[in-house]
């Protein structure tokens, strides 16, 4: 079965953060050549890591060795390292960029045209580079989870800190954050400037909507690199025996599919929630009392699976209780059953 479990270390130590990486002001130039060096660093680390955690852990037994062959781990872990990679380069074409626009937004001898090409180039090349590095992160997201699920599940090893190593080796990408940050919020306060000179208005309206874009899938990936390296709380699967029976009758290819995407959901439970509202549907039986219910489904495919999310704040755990997986032919009849099962006590009807 594939594993829907991820339990999270809290021992991972705080995010670092570069003594270099502090010392610019968003007058200077931005250390572009240093924090490529040291990016490119970062994913070696993190890639031999995964790579030594995969060798060392496959050895637990010949279960967690079959395990780590049918998932494809090995190929996994290499998707990972050439996803960092392209990453990396597409944002370090989008940095150079803004930041020479930047520089010939505050120069007073830049010609209008100029300043027309620049505001064009520049917000092109983001909208046209933002799918690839959705695209890069969302494959380097699926290869660090499954290989951290399996390490949990099926190669456990007490005596083994290379999971902790791999989850804190994630900090490092996270080092130069507070120097492009605070520089790319500044660069939209320029614009914001800009905006009020007519000639220029659709350039600029196009190059605010570029960076928003940019913006929100770098804060989302830097709020997984932070659920990873320090989870907020631990993300703990409990499967109930109706699940367990639908589970059996799947083949291993869905449930290969199926385990993959209830995981990355429930992921963002713990960076981004209104992401994860976005990608399931929420069911509101009518409940006596004024009880809110938090009953939901994810589509995947012809497949629904129902779940429900708890908070247990006294043990740090987000709780998923996974209760059925149907045909979506299947759907109405489940979910009335469920909500009869759940809410019996609850309902008004």
């Amino acid at each position: 079965m594939r594993s829907l479990v991820l339990n999270s270390r809290k021992d991972t130590g705080p995010c670092i953060v570069s003594p270099n990486a502090m010392d610019h002001s968003n007058d200077d130039a931005l250390p572009i050549d240093a924090w490529s060096a040291d990016m490119q660093a970062a994913i070696a680390e993190i890639c031999d890591l995964g790579q030594a955690t995969l060798a060392r852990h496959s050895t637990s037994s010949v279960h967690a060795a079959q395990v780590a062959q049918d998932w494809e781990l090995s190929k996994r872990l290499e998707d990972e390292r050439i996803a960092l990679r392209q990453l990396f380069d597409h944002a370090r074409q989008i940095i150079e960029t803004v930041e020479l626009t930047r520089q010939q937004i505050e120069d007073d001898t830049t010609a209008t045209a100029d300043l027309h090409e620049s505001l064009r180039t520049c917000a092109a090349l983001i909208h046209s580079s933002v799918p690839e590095l959705e695209k890069a992160f969302l494959t380097s997201r699926h290869s660090a989870l499954d290989l951290l699920r399996w390490t949990q599940r099926s190669g456990h090893l007490a005596d083994s800190d290379l999971p902790t190593q791999y989850r804190a080796s994630y900090a490092r990408l996270l080092e130069y954050t507070p120097v492009f940050k605070p520089r790319m919020e500044a660069m939209q306060h320029d614009l914001l400037r800009l905006r009020h000179d007519a000639g220029l208005h659709e350039d600029v309206q196009r190059l605010l909507s570029a960076l928003t874009r940019y913006n929100g899938v770098t804060d989302a990936a830097r709020r997984f690199v932070q659920s990873v390296v320090k989870p907020p709380l631990d993300l703990v699967f409990h499967e109930t025996a109706t699940f367990e029976s639908d589970w059996q009758g799947l083949t291993p290819d869905v449930q290969s599919e199926l385990g993959t995407e209830i995981n990355d959901s429930c992921q963002l439970l713990l960076y981004d929630p209104t992401r994860f509202i976005q990608q399931v549907e929420l069911m509101k039986p009518t409940l006596a009392d004024g009880v809110e219910a938090s009953l939901y489904v994810q589509s995947v495919d012809s497949w629904r699976i129902f779940f429900t999310v708890d908070e247990d704040p006294v043990f740090k755990e987000l709780r998923v209780t996974l209760f059925r997986v149907v045909d979506q032919r299947d759907f109405a009849p489940t979910c009335q059953w469920i909500i009869e099962h759940l809410y019996r006590d609850l309902t008004d009807d």
